[in-house]
């Protein structure tokens, strides 16, 4: 499915009052779009410190600190391999029903988008053609586990790991490739810094001091 139909299926079904943990990367900025909060303290992202794998611990803490609300961490593949693959055998031990929605598009795609843009399409370590089927490594680590290959089947997705009350991981298959990635965060992002100090001017276009 197109990345855009699991956002607008999944934030349908989300429970009002929920908190939702983003990471960072290309899945987790367009969830920007989709997301509609009705109070503060709903939304907790990496913003500008860029810690790719936060949104799972974020979550954990969410749930602990809030038990009475639904807590989503929402993570692309890469991300999730930093840090929620691991950690769902800590929400398992201690019973902490954080629900993890994974953006399965086997490729890191912020950082293709960046090589797109700025690299003329030459591609380094950004495929992940090898990913493991993340609903059932779940099950074995004792949470629910969910695979969903189509839009139709986000919904009730959702409504039932809220509605289960343990820790559950939605491996969500979307499209990837470069006509469904967002822009990139930073358009300057590769570009040589500008210098307006003279003390600084002999670093000019990259340049260093010798």
């Amino acid at each position: 499915m197109h990345p855009r139909q699991l956002l607008r299926e999944w934030t349908r079904a989300m429970p009002e009052g929920s908190i939702v943990a983003t990471d960072i990367g290309n899945n987790s900025s367009m969830a920007n779009s989709y997301l509609r909060f009705t109070d503060v303290k709903q939304h907790i992202s990496a913003l500008s410190w860029g810690n790719c794998g936060f949104a799972y611990g974020a979550a954990l803490g969410a749930k602990v600190g809030r038990p009475d609300k639904p807590v989503f961490a929402f993570q692309g593949d890469g991300a999730y391999g930093i840090s929620g693959l691991a950690e769902v055998m800590t929400a398992v031990r201690e019973d902490i029903p954080v629900i993890a929605i994974v953006a399965d598009n086997l490729e890191w795609g912020a950082e293709k988008k960046n090589q797109i843009d700025f690299f003329d399409d030459r591609f380094v370590g950004v495929d992940l053609p090898d990913n493991p089927d993340y609903a059932k490594l779940a099950e074995v680590m004792g949470a629910k586990g969910y695979r969903v290959t189509r839009a139709d089947e986000v919904g009730d997705v959702v409504r039932d790991a809220v509605a289960s009350g343990r820790p559950c991981v939605i491996d969500a298959v979307i499209q990837g490739g470069e006509e469904v990635l967002a822009e990139p965060f930073r358009r300057d992002a590769f570009l040589p810094p500008q210098r307006f100090l003279p003390k600084y001017a002999h670093l000019a276009a990259g340049g260093r001091k010798k």
